[in-house]
This record gives C-alpha cells, structure tokens and sequence, in this order.
C-alpha cells in the first residue's frame, strides 16, 4: 500500500497461491456488504487473511505495517483503503479508497479543519446523493530527480471497482454506490495528522 494506485504495493515477482490464500479469495467473494469488505481488509492489514482483490502479494510492505493502525482504524469506520503512502523529503503522505457518501462528507470537514487536501468523487447517477466536493485531477504526492513520479486526486473509481470484481454480488453493488475519497498531507515531511484523524475515525 506504500506509493501505489489501483492496490496495496505490488510484488515483483507473483507468488504461488497456498491454502491460506484460498481461503482468503473465498471469504472476499463471500461478501454481502461494504462493511464486510472494510472487515476483511483490516484482517488482511493484520495479517489474518492473505488475500486482498487486484493484489498478489499474501502480505503487505514494512511501509504500510508501519501504518497498520491507522489504516484498521479507517477500516472499522466504513473507509476501504486501497493505497498509501508515509510523507517524507520527496513525497507526501496519502490515503486513497472508498467511504459511504456520508463518512466522505466527514472526512472532507476534518479534512478542512486539519489542513489536510480532500478529493471526493462520488457516484453521479446517484441522485439522493448531496453534492460533495469534487477536485481537478493532479496532486503531486511523490517526487524524483525534481520531476512529480506519483500523482493523486483523479477519479479512478472504475478501475479501483475492477479490483473487486471477484467479490460477492452484493458487495460489489454497494462498493459501487460509495464515494471515492482521496486524502494528502500537503507537508513534504514525515507527519502523523493524517493517521491520527484515521485513528479518531474508529467508533
């Protein structure tokens, strides 16, 4: 989940599927609901299941077990992190993934309150939907030799739906109703405000 789009952070080489990982494709293509998908990614962060949709590794980076906390937290308030990054000298700390209309619209307030960037693209042919803030593409969260190398804030929801196209019928209907929400730390430097307002997300 360290600096990737579309998934967790991609291995090399892919790996044999084992027993265990069978079981974890199994349970995803179980799932009735979006609380279910938040469920079993924050058993896949805590390396209880080693399965994760569009991914095929059976485990996450260093990176992202260093973020492991805050990333269950989101889970268990109904965001299904997709990818992340660690702020530093050359890149900014991000979140992408999908949250309920309603917990985008709160994470975009919280957002606001803490300085951090909010992008949300929400399903248009939703009309009960109320408006939700929407961005330009083009966040730059990642940098080389002076040159942006990692960009954010696009709506990449149909190609982030792609992934879960193996999981249950009606949590993928659902996972098509929610918003797409992607946040930045707009600091270049190691921070922990966007991690903490993650971790106070849990109920």
């Amino acid at each position: 989940m360290a600096g990737t789009i579309l998934a967790f952070h991609m291995p090399n080489t892919p790996s044999k599927r084992t027993a265990r990982q069978d079981r974890g494709h199994a349970a995803w293509r179980q799932a009735r609901c979006h609380a279910e998908l938040c469920a079993l990614a924050a058993e896949f962060l805590a390396g209880r299941l080693d399965s994760f949709p569009g991914w095929g590794a059976p485990d996450t980076d260093p990176e992202t077990d260093a973020l492991q906390g805050s990333l269950i937290a989101a889970c268990r308030a109904g965001f299904l992190p997709l990818a992340s990054q660690q702020g530093g000298a050359r890149r900014r700390a991000f979140v992408l993934g999908f949250a309920a209309p309603s917990l985008a619209r709160r994470l975009a307030r919280e957002a606001t309150r803490r300085k951090l960037a909010c992008v949300v693209h929400a399903d248009a042919q939703r009309r009960s939907t109320p408006q939700l803030p929407r961005g330009d593409d083009g966040i730059e969260v990642g940098w080389e030799g002076g040159r942006a190398v990692l960009v954010v804030g696009s709506d990449a929801r149909a190609e982030e739906l792609r992934l879960f196209s193996g999981v249950g019928v009606g949590a993928r209907r659902e996972l098509a109703r929610q918003a797409y929400v992607v946040l930045v730390d707009s600091r270049r430097a190691p921070s922990r405000r966007l991690w903490r307002m993650l971790e106070e997300l849990a109920p």
